[in-house]
């Protein structure tokens, strides 16, 4: 958008001065675009008569029109060149003020279009002023317009005396509003040169660096809560800051101090299932699944107890149950079931009998797997059940004692007939002698977030152009659908629509001579069947997987950790195991 070709000067009469007769009527047309009324617009300036204070009220109406009609960007620079163009200013000071006092009124009032209209004819007669561009950008964030918010907060900074409030202030806009963290971070720490005793600020700092450069500058990361924390020491969010980064450093020692000192703080639920986290990745499961039972309790992260269940009922102790019946009770993802089954089999021996509620999919092959128990599924009406205990199967190792020294049957415990996997290969495999290597990439997406498990599919390509090697997907629900995008040169073939239930995915994986997961369902199933597996985990694992070193994860003898040594390394964590397996060190063959 561009000044009219004859608008060498500027009269600065806003719209309502605009010539009656004229402009509502090419106002109004110029939104709907009528491509008459622009026709006569170009009639208009093209008469030799017409004088350069019409010539500036047109150029003004177009402009209005523009933001009016969501082209903001446009308007904006439209009055700018206006204002660039002016060589006189008719407009009284008084009535300046007056536009200044509406365009305030409406932007307190949260009337953000209208107020952008306003800041917009103020800067049509004259400048703003730093209160007056910060307002301006505000409503431009408000009507998602980001990058012209972004010219006037520089504005506000160019014309703001006071430095350290403009550094404050902006610091807030570009990470909590605009989540332009470096910019964010630039002008926080200029505010804190000057302002050393802000124990917010100090927090937001800390904040912003972890929210942009996540595993990076955890130094400084900690030295900004580590300040925030000496200012105003009785904070427990400045505490839970410090806890999460030395966590993150690994610096179990300080991270235990903190804990102690949070608990002196009121502490919530969160905190307490946090703690249970740590220690349970610590390896003392002793203490940490005792805490670990808060996460029923937790706002943050809201888990109910099944509403048919009475919680008067639920499991205090295993000492005296032998003539009791226990219900236990799937309460999170599949792999979790998958993982604490192997526990059924001590509780057998505890309880006279034993009642499992599971999904409809895990029961055929806990069945085949003997899993000797009586089993519903989770869709049954089980309000009129008979038992006397209530258990959910997450708090299971805390009931016998369990250690990471005492994991039962860690070589694998699940299984599936021999007859099932010769089928499942002749229906669905090719008849070759590569060798076949199944992976999944993606977990469920309910739990995903927390820990940042997903891998994009692309990272897998590389396995496939190893020599003598065949790779099957065995990723399901919407991820599978990464594999409708393969670039011609690459191979995977993909099983999802050949699983109606976990038996037939283990039929699948019993086919399969390794498997290379992430941390999700397919991870533990292949641990619990034995299979050969490669674990990728990020550089900050889920809660559970307390060993990511070594030749096993401790849960599984038959799967072997890859970690990844930057936050979401995960191009060179896959070019680590494709190096390996191309050296065929004989451990995966």
């Amino acid at each position: 958008m561009q000044l009219t070709d004859r608008a060498s000067t500027w009269a600065t009469l806003p719209f309502t001065l605009y010539p009656l007769p004229f402009t509502p009527y090419l106002y109004y047309n110029l939104i709907m675009g009528s491509e008459k009324v622009i026709k006569e617009l170009a009639k208009i300036t093209a008469n030799p008569n017409i004088n350069e204070d019409m010539l500036t009220a047109i150029n003004l109406g177009i402009a209005e029109g523009c933001c009016r009609n969501g082209d903001i960007e446009d308007g904006m620079a439209l009055y700018e060149q206006i204002a660039q163009a002016s060589s006189k200013n008719i407009i009284s000071s008084e009535f300046i003020e007056k536009i200044r006092n509406l365009a305030e009124q409406l932007f307190l009032n949260k009337k953000y279009t209208n107020a952008l209209i306003q800041y917009k004819r103020i800067l049509s007669l004259t400048e703003l002023s730093a209160k007056e561009y910060l307002n301006t950008a505000i409503c431009l964030i408000e009507l998602d317009q980001n990058q012209a918010a972004v010219k006037f907060l520089r504005k506000h900074e160019e014309q703001e005396p006071n430095k350290e409030t403009a550094y404050g202030t902006l610091g807030e806009i570009f990470g909590l509003r605009l989540k332009m963290y470096p910019e964010a971070i630039s002008c926080l720490e200029k505010y804190i040169q000057t302002n050393q005793e802000n124990a917010l600020a100090y927090n937001t700092l800390g904040h912003f660096y972890s929210a942009y450069y996540v595993d990076e500058f955890l130094e400084k990361q900690l030295d900004c809560f580590l300040k925030a924390n000496k200012i105003f020491p009785n904070s427990p969010l400045y505490v839970r800051n410090i806890i999460y980064v030395y966590d993150r450093l690994g610096d179990a020692e300080n991270t235990e101090k903190y804990y102690q000192k949070l608990f002196k703080l009121n502490p919530s639920h969160f905190d307490y299932y946090n703690y249970g986290c740590f220690l349970i990745q610590q390896g003392n499961f002793t203490e940490g699944y005792k805490y670990y039972e808060h996460r029923f309790f937790v706002k943050e992260r809201p888990l109910k107890y099944p509403d048919w269940l009475d919680e008067n009922k639920r499991l205090k102790s295993c000492e005296n149950i032998s003539d009791k019946t226990l219900l236990v009770f799937h309460d999170s993802g599949y792999g979790d079931t998958i993982t604490y089954i192997r526990y059924m089999e001590q509780f057998k021996k505890l309880a006279k009998k034993v009642i499992l509620f599971i999904p409809e999919k895990l029961i055929s092959l806990f069945k085949a797997s003997g899993v000797d128990v009586e089993m519903h599924s989770m869709t049954d009406d089980l309000t009129e059940l008979d038992y006397d205990y209530n258990v959910p199967m997450l708090d299971l190792p805390r009931y016998v004692g369990a250690t990471p020294e005492t994991i039962p049957n860690a070589d694998g415990y699940l299984q599936v007939s021999q007859e099932k996997i010769d089928a499942y290969k002749t229906k669905y495999l090719k008849d070759s002698s590569k060798m076949k290597i199944g992976i999944s990439y993606c977990a469920n997406p309910e739990y995903n977030n927390i820990t940042n498990r997903d891998i994009p599919l692309a990272f897998f390509y590389p396995l496939t152009k190893l020599q003598n090697v065949e790779v099957y997907s065995f990723q399901v629900a919407d991820a599978a659908n990464q594999i409708n995008n393969l670039p011609q040169d690459v191979e995977i073939i993909d099983l999802s629509a050949t699983f109606k239930d976990f038996e037939d995915t283990s039929s699948a994986m019993m086919n399969m001579d390794l498997i290379i997961s992430t941390d999700n369902v397919i991870l533990n199933l292949a641990g619990a069947l034995g299979i050969k597996t490669i674990g990728l985990f990020n550089r900050f694992p889920e809660t559970r997987w307390f060993k990511t070193t070594g030749e096993d994860v401790g849960w599984y003898k038959s799967v072997k950790p890859y970690k990844a040594e930057k936050f979401n390394g995960w191009h060179e964590l896959l070019k680590k195991v494709v190096e390996d397996l191309s050296k065929n060190q004989g451990l995966y063959s």
